[in-house]
Order: structure tokens, then sequence, then C-alpha cells
């Protein structure tokens, strides 16, 4: 699994570098960045203001599904579709590159989904799908917040590890690669002491450069579909 860190240089010749408020969503865009350049995307989901507005200002058209609209798109010039996530309302082979941020922290039928994904997504095409990792700190701490009776259901959300993720990809389609996001970020961040953060950060960009980049608190799913022989 190859991971991200939020020390990267996003800018290309000429264009000014995207804001974000969220150190992950830097992250998030970077996974898409390349994939998005001048292309339709669509966007499940609506939690990543931040990318959205990137993505808008990178890709030739950008349009979202959403299962209830918010506030925080409704003065947006994106196209936004009110359905089901498990029911596409788009034909075949309708988008360069189909995403899902945040969106997979819902419980619902995970490989519904992606081949929904994978089927409105062009042959040669991009699905892009972030996951909560089963196996990161950040699940151990919630499950023991869960067990002494604080903090919300795990089980009113998707946890899966990246193995388990190459085992459902659907039919015509082949995964490319998994990418950290993060490590640990729910951990306090030690601000308070001299040179405490910038060496906690270095210490995490060496973790994600380890073996334990596979214990990334998400990790993002690039897969793409197929050319038709």
């Amino acid at each position: 699994m190859r991971t991200q860190y939020n020390e990267v240089d996003f800018k290309r010749e000429g264009e000014a570098l995207p804001y974000f408020a969220m150190t992950v969503d830097r992250l998030r865009f970077q996974s898409i960045q390349e994939l998005a350049r001048h292309r339709k995307i669509l966007v499940l989901g609506s939690g990543r203001v931040d990318v959205l507005n990137a993505l808008q200002g990178l890709s030739r058209e950008v349009e979202v599904v959403v299962e209830k609209k918010s506030a925080d798109l409704n003065d947006s010039s994106i196209a936004l579709h009110e359905a089901s996530v498990t029911k596409l309302p788009f034909e075949d082979h309708s988008f360069d590159v189909v995403c899902c941020f945040d969106g997979f922290a819902s419980q619902f039928d995970t490989p519904v989904v992606l081949r929904e994904m994978v089927r409105v997504a062009r042959p040669g095409g991009y699905v892009v799908a972030e996951f909560n990792n089963v196996l990161s700190l950040n699940f151990v701490t919630r499950k023991l917040s869960l067990a002494v009776g604080r903090g919300a259901n795990l089980l009113a959300e998707t946890w899966i590890s990246p193995w388990v993720v190459r085992k459902i990809v659907p039919a015509g389609a082949r995964l490319l690669e998994c990418r950290g996001l993060g490590l640990a970020e729910q951990l306090p961040t030690l601000s308070f002491v001299p040179f405490a953060r910038r060496v906690q950060e270095r210490a995490k960009k060496a973790a994600l450069a380890s073996p334990l980049r596979v214990l990334a608190d998400s990790f993002i799913a690039i897969l793409q579909k197929e050319q038709p022989e």
C-alpha cells in the first residue's frame, strides 16, 4: 500500500495551491489530482466541500450525487443530483472518474456501490474510493471507547482492510493501488512544546514510509475500468 503525507507540493507551474481546511483533504485531492485534470468527474457524497471546489477548478465538469442535499452545496455551481448511491441515475460509461471520499464510512452495501461506480465509469476510466481502515489505531481507540460506553457506534460505519478490497473489486475492473491517508491523526498534537509538532509529524511520515503504513487511519483504493477486447 502506498502512502501520502502532508509535506507535498500540490502546485504545477503557473497554478495556485488550492486551499484546504484539513490536511487530509489535501491528501484526498492529491490522490485524484492528475486523474481529474480536464475530465468529467462524478463525486458520491458532499462531505468534502474543499475537495469539490478544488476539483471544479481542475476538471472539465463535476457532478455530485447525494442522498440528501446539504446547505454547503446550495450555492455551488456544481451539478447536484439527489439519488441513492446504490442506484446511480446515469447511463453506463458516463464519467472519466468516479470517486467517493468519506462516503464509505456510512454503512451500506459496499460491493453494490463499487459495482455502480464501475458501471458509470468509462472504459479506461477510474474509480477512487476511500475506506476506514480496520487495521488502524483509530479503529482500536473507537472500539475501546464504545466498550466503556463512550463514542459513536462502530456498527454505523464501514471498516475494511486493503486486503478485503482486493476481494470485492467488481468484474470488469482491476485494483491499481491503495494509498494510506495519515496515521494516528486522532492523537493530540504536541503544539505547546517547542519543535514537538514538527518531530511528531516527521515521526508519522517515517512510519508511513515503513511497513506500519498498513495501519493508516484510512486508505484510498484506485480502480481502473477495463477496456473492452
